[in-house]
Formats: C-alpha cells, structure tokens, sequence
C-alpha cells in the first residue's frame, strides 16, 4: 500500500518538479481515478523515465540552438574580420565610411555573441538546478527505508551526473561565446578609435 506521504510527495512533484516531463508523469499517476498502483509504477519506473525525457528534451532544444549559434556567429566574425581588413587598406578618402562599416559589422557580432552566451548561460542555470535537485532526491531515497523509494537512489544518481555533465557543457559554450564577444568588442574598439 502506498502511503499518504508517498502520494503527497508526488502531488508536490506534479506542480514543482523542475521538469516538465516528470511533472507531467506525477500529474498522471494523480489523475482522478488513479490508484496505489499508478502512484507505485510512477516510483518504479514512470519518474526516472519521464526525467530521462528532460534530458533528452533539453539536449534536442539546446543541440538546434547552438547549430544556429555555430552557422551564424563565426560567419559574422568573418565578415567582420572582412571589413576591418578592407578599412585598413582604404585609402585616406574612404577610410572612414570602412571603418564605420566594419565598427558596424563588429557590433553586430557582438551582440549575436552575447545573445548567445546569455542564453548558454541560462541553460546552465537550468542544468545546475536539475543536478542540485536530483541530489536531494538521491539523499532522501538513501534515507528513506520504504522499499517504494528503493529503486530511486540508483536513478537519482544517474540523473544528477547526467545533468552535472550537461551543466558543464553549456557553461563551456557561454565560455566560447564570451570569448568571442570580447574578439568582437576589440575590434569594434579598433575600429572606434582613432588611428
């Protein structure tokens, strides 16, 4: 028999699992007309395979947004890299309509660049709470002596570690697009600045 305790933990889990897809899957095993057998295949299985979804999800989301960042950013960085080299080979009279162009083409870089490390950075965000999180699922189950919350600690595991290695990807890609926004901030300052 599930316990008051067990169903209030997957009401709780229904409306703040940082999850969608485990959120989903509480909500299911709460339906009306649910029964002990519902909450229980949730426990057993129906969590650890709703949060392996997130992952999956997230990966999906995060894997179409860095393709965009990938076609786009060095694209601009090449342009701009472009311009500054066709300014600095102008000739006195053009120079300065060049080196607006290239100033203009620079800024742009930066800020598509910072787009996309505040975006990286947000995922990041996102990946440490998971992780965090299915570190406190993982103690509880560890704690628990309910044979319901038996198979848990295993999947916990693996979902945290699973979001620790996310967690360190997007931080690695907020780190890249940082870096190309200070490439682009210096050149836009070469270009804004007086020879």
């Amino acid at each position: 028999m599930i316990a008051a305790e067990e169903r209030d933990f997957v009401r709780l889990l229904s409306v703040s699992d940082p999850g969608e897809q485990v959120r989903l899957a509480a909500q299911h095993a709460l339906r009306p007309g649910s029964t002990d057998t519902d909450v229980r295949e949730f426990f057993a299985t129906g969590w650890m395979a709703a949060a392996a979804l997130d992952v999956e999800i997230f990966r999906l989301r995060t894997q179409d947004a860095g393709i965009q960042y990938h076609a786009v950013i060095p694209r601009l960085v090449a342009d701009a890299e472009a311009a500054e080299l066709e300014a600095r080979n102008a000739g006195e009279a053009a120079a300065e309509q060049a080196r607006l162009v290239a100033a203009r083409a620079w800024a742009t870089t930066r800020e598509k660049a910072e787009e996309a490390r505040q975006a990286w950075e947000a995922e990041r965000q996102l990946c440490l709470e998971q992780a965090r999180y299915w570190q406190t699922v993982k103690d509880r189950a560890t704690a628990e002596t309910d044979p319901v919350w038996a198979a848990i600690v295993t999947g916990a595991e693996k979902q945290r570690g699973g979001w620790t290695t996310e967690t360190t990807f997007a931080g690695d890609e907020a780190g890249r697009w940082a870096g190309a926004r200070d490439q682009a901030q210096q050149g836009y300052d070469r270009m804004t600045t007086r020879p």
